[in-house]
């Protein structure tokens, strides 16, 4: 689905210079592409623009190899030749050539002893490749390992680059033995690295987004994705599970819209609970911060996550979390932060890798109205989750590279 309007009142209202924006989002199933554009380009090129990602996005889905993904037509290169005219002439005529340039640019200006790349995926496979002679790691955040199980598209390059790194980092002990399944290698390859947090901005001390003191309602706070798969909609609709002494909480969401239908559902079902529900949109850090400290409880009744950060930056702030009890988190929390605030919800079974069936939500939206009345209830516990900081992750990491150095 394609919609279009003249940019210039957009690109005014947001401070935008751009000619030419290309936005994609979640709707109805599927995507929804916004081209906001000037006179300088034309409603055909537009609707070429969004006839070419779905073709791109159709092939990544359904192809073995990049090459297979075929989009260019006459009319494309009649565009490509018009744009080269211009004063700004394109670079690169591919993707990949873009890439390598940056990458042998900064590897020359930089003479790195390791090279650390984010996900076991595609880029990281090719940096092994373009770089036999340096040491390269690489972190996997777990949305890595969902795309390698959803689709084919150059899985063997991918598992071949994977296997050639000289180390492999997940956020969890959980995580180890998916990595070494998908990617055909020994478990023992695998290393936990864990996560890290801002010290400098999610800490006790510091300003509350919200009034404190004596008789103020109990508070809630969630921060991620307004979506099904976050676990939100089960959040409201545990609202209605609460004792009634807890008539008056108060809840916060902080975060922006995944699908649109998904978030408008959301509303209503929060207009619908009874209860005093915030959505506070998207929020900087430190705004985020201030926000934990004003709560008492921050809730994540998401379906699937990776190592949850938000709930370290929560604890470090002073909230206590009732969580999800995902696939690693808890052995992880209780090995690195022992006797934490934390509640877990039993998971219901999962249909697909975030969606639950629905005939378990009811009896998932009552466990997790219990732990929020409990955790609610308890008081205010301590926690120093420093050792979790950026800092305390820079030194595990560099303990990493100087052990995998010593061997190379």
């Amino acid at each position: 689905e394609a919609e279009r309007r003249d940019a210039a009142p957009f690109l005014l209202r947001h401070d935008n210079v751009a000619d030419l924006e290309f936005n994609v989002g979640k709707h109805s199933g599927g995507f929804v592409c916004r081209v906001h554009h000037s006179a300088k380009y034309s409603d055909s090129l537009c609707d070429r623009v969004v006839e070419c990602f779905d073709e791109v996005l159709r092939g990544i889905m359904t192809c073995v190899e990049l090459k297979d993904i075929g989009f260019t037509s006459a009319i494309d290169l009649g565009f490509m030749d018009r744009a080269n005219e211009t004063e700004q002439p394109l670079r690169f005529t591919d993707v990949m050539d873009a890439f390598e340039c940056r990458l042998r640019e900064a590897v020359c200006a930089l003479e790195p002893d390791v090279i650390f790349c984010h996900h076991l995926y595609l880029l990281t496979s090719w940096v092994r490749e373009l770089f036999p002679n340096l040491a390269v790691a690489a972190l996997s955040h777990s949305s890595d390992l969902r795309q390698m199980r959803q689709h084919a598209l150059e899985h063997d390059r991918i598992v071949t680059g994977i296997q050639g790194l000289d180390l492999v980092f997940g956020l969890h002990e959980g995580m180890r033995d998916t990595i070494a399944d998908i990617y055909g290698m020994p478990r023992e390859r695998v290393h936990v690295l864990g996560t890290g947090y801002d010290a400098g901005v999610f800490c006790h001390e510091g300003a509350c987004a919200l009034p404190m003191g004596e008789g103020r309602p109990p508070r809630i706070l969630y921060a991620g994705k307004i979506a099904y798969a976050k676990g939100v909609a089960s959040l409201m609709r545990s609202l209605a599970f609460l004792p009634s002494e807890l008539a008056s909480v108060e809840i916060y969401l902080a975060g922006g819209a995944g699908d649109a239908q998904e978030y408008a559902a959301i509303e209503a079902l929060a207009t619908a609970s009874g209860h005093k529900v915030v959505f506070l949109g998207k929020v900087s850090p430190s705004e985020l911060a201030s926000y934990y400290r004003a709560c008492d409880v921050f809730v994540l009744p998401s379906f699937y996550e990776g190592l949850p950060l938000v709930v370290v930056e929560a604890m470090a702030c002073g909230c206590k979390v009732v969580v999800s009890d995902l696939p690693g988190v808890r052995p992880w929390l209780s090995e690195n932060l022992p006797g934490a605030p934390v509640r877990y919800v039993g998971l219901p079974r999962m249909k697909e890798v975030d969606v639950p069936f629905a005939a378990d939500l009811p009896a998932f939206e009552r466990r997790l109205a219990d732990e929020l009345a409990a955790s609610l209830a308890e008081s205010a516990r301590g926690c120093d989750p420093c050792n979790l900081s950026w800092d305390g992750l820079a030194r595990r990491l560099l303990d990493e590279f100087r052990t995998v150095l010593g061997r190379l």
